[in-house]
């Protein structure tokens, strides 16, 4: 038998433009949940803590709130990038993105929840538009399948990604290659959402899951 754990969140939230210009988030604590699932939920199940507080580090980003103006994070803000990477663009992707970042995961448990805005300057435009998005954080709990995957990826895995503009925001100065070419490597570590990787040229780098192909 199963149980259906639904989750209603009633979210009221204001939110004000600003005049300052640049790109940047504004967020907001949007709620604490004592657990939240977006799949059913077997109750004949023993499940298990499996990693305690996953997702958006919340002791920085409440302390990166309470030191800011009206929760707002510049691009030189050392959260920037790790908000960057953890928004999603709807509540059910928030806390899916923290569940399934811990092989075996199935729910949260004490659940925060966050609203990000994102501002953008629109190109030959000095207005900033804002885009709504949410992160999540808690404990993940589960069952330890021992097989530990992360979205598909296992430690060990030959890899293979193409170096973009888009890539090469990831992994900054540490490594230098051609625009549009592809290189291959080993997966050593397994992160929330992004993989380690040993490249074939010796070097190390972390990249996220997204840009990452398994070598069959």
């Amino acid at each position: 038998m199963k149980t259906i754990f639904y989750l209603f969140l009633g979210l009221s939230i204001s939110f004000s433009l600003s005049s300052c210009g640049g790109s940047y988030f504004v967020v907001k604590p949007a709620g604490e949940l004592n657990m939240v699932s977006t799949r059913n939920i077997d109750s004949k199940m023993e499940y298990q803590r499996l990693k305690t507080y996953a997702g958006i580090d919340r002791a920085q980003v409440d302390n990166a709130i309470s030191t800011s103006k009206g929760g707002k994070i510049k691009r030189n803000h050392p959260l920037y990038k790790e908000i960057q990477s953890s928004k999603a663009e709807n509540l059910k992707e928030s806390v899916d993105a923290v569940v399934k970042g811990v092989a075996g995961g199935e729910y949260l448990q004490n659940a925060k929840i966050y609203t990000v805005i994102e501002y953008v300057k629109t190109k030959g435009s000095k207005k900033l538009i804002p885009t709504y998005y949410y992160m999540s954080s808690g404990d993940v709990w589960g069952t330890n399948s021992g097989d530990e995957n992360i979205k598909g990826f296992h430690k060990g895995d030959q890899v293979v990604f193409t170096y973009t503009k888009d890539s090469k925001k990831y992994i900054g100065k540490v490594f230098e290659g051609e625009l549009n070419s592809q290189y291959k490597g080993q997966i050593t570590e397994l992160k929330s959402t992004s993989a380690v990787i040993n490249l074939a040229t010796g070097q190390i780098i972390e990249l996220p899951y997204i840009f990452l192909n398994i070598i069959q």
